[in-house]
């Protein structure tokens, strides 16, 4: 069985370095270590090619990318190579995401007692405190032309449970399940591209979550702020667009529904954001529904919107 890891990086150099430990440290090593790097223009790049050329217990690969591609273009570009090489699971993370020492051991353990029909293996996602991270492991549910979304309570990892939606961060997929549903969608940039792959994938097989299999997300400091003030952003766009693109695309009803709800907040504008956080919303909006996605001209990397607090 051919077990290969991906890593996508953009800028984080020494956050990267430490995620590259924790994958050299196995007890049982992953077959191979794809990092795929989203045009850093940090000290990345050059880092990499010694990286690569050094011996390990496991092969590597370092794709770069043309452009900053966000995390579903790199995330797409490292499934595309996991099955070109012929793996049988692909693990996924950030650069940000620490695997525990023993995470594929755990793995392959549970897989040797396990059925063929599971799309996905997830470990537990853990802050940098140990505490769990219950966002990355949830339940999604189209009814009666509604949408929910529910975290899974901690209450529940005391032993394996199953969820349809998942995040990136510390998944193994089933190689064989991804090529029949094929890889995440590269255009929606950045945000909720794990959450629609994730949905196609429970619809062929079952997803797993393993307690005991821990990665530790290092995910401090993602927000903008300016001057102490925080501000609304390009990230704001990306969420609410795919989130309405995903929604529409599983339940055009429950996306009706939704935007009224959405549109009545950007209306009242109760927080006081302004006619440019209106525009941006509506614009997110209006590409969500209408699958209008890939890197806006506008609002990518680096928009803020600055609001007083």
């Amino acid at each position: 069985m051919k077990v290969v890891a991906v890593v996508v990086t953009y800028n984080r150099l020494d956050k990267l370095k430490i995620a590259l430990e924790h994958y050299s440290k196995q007890t049982v090593s992953f077959d191979t270590v794809i990092v795929v790097d989203n045009h850093s223009t940090d000290g990345t790049p050059n880092f990499l090619r010694e990286w690569e050329n050094t011996q390990d217990t496991f092969s590597k690969k370092v794709l770069t990318l043309p452009d900053n591609m966000g995390g579903a273009g790199g995330f797409a570009a490292g499934q595309e190579y996991a099955i070109k090489i012929q793996a049988d699971w692909v693990h996924l993370a950030d650069d940000d995401a620490y695997p525990e020492n023993n995470i594929v051991e755990k793995f392959k353990m549970y897989l040797n007692n396990s059925t063929n029909d599971i799309s996905a293996i997830c470990g537990t996602v853990h802050n940098m405190d140990g505490n769990i991270d219950v966002g990355h492991r949830r339940r999604i549910n189209f009814a009666h032309s509604t949408f929910n979304i529910h975290s899974v309570g901690e209450d529940e990892y005391k032993k394996s449970f199953e969820v349809n939606m998942f995040s990136y961060v510390g998944t193994f997929l089933n190689v064989s399940k991804l090529v029949d549903v094929g890889i995440c969608n590269r255009e929606m940039f950045i945000y909720c591209d794990d959450m629609e792959h994730s949905y196609r994938l429970s619809r062929i097989g079952r997803i797993v979550v393993l307690p005991t299999m821990k990665i530790y997300h290092d995910n401090a400091g993602i927000l903008e702020q300016k001057n102490n003030t925080i501000v609304d952003s390009w990230r704001t766009y990306y969420l609410t667009r795919n989130l309405f693109y995903f929604v529409k695309k599983n339940d055009a009803y429950a996306a009706i529904k939704e935007m009224s709800i959405y549109m009545r907040r950007i209306i009242r504008d109760k927080d006081h954001k302004g006619w440019v956080w209106r525009k941006m919303m509506l614009t997110a909006l209006w590409n969500g529904l209408w699958g209008k996605l890939g890197k806006h001209a506008l609002y990518k990397p680096g928009y803020v919107i600055e609001r007083n607090t």
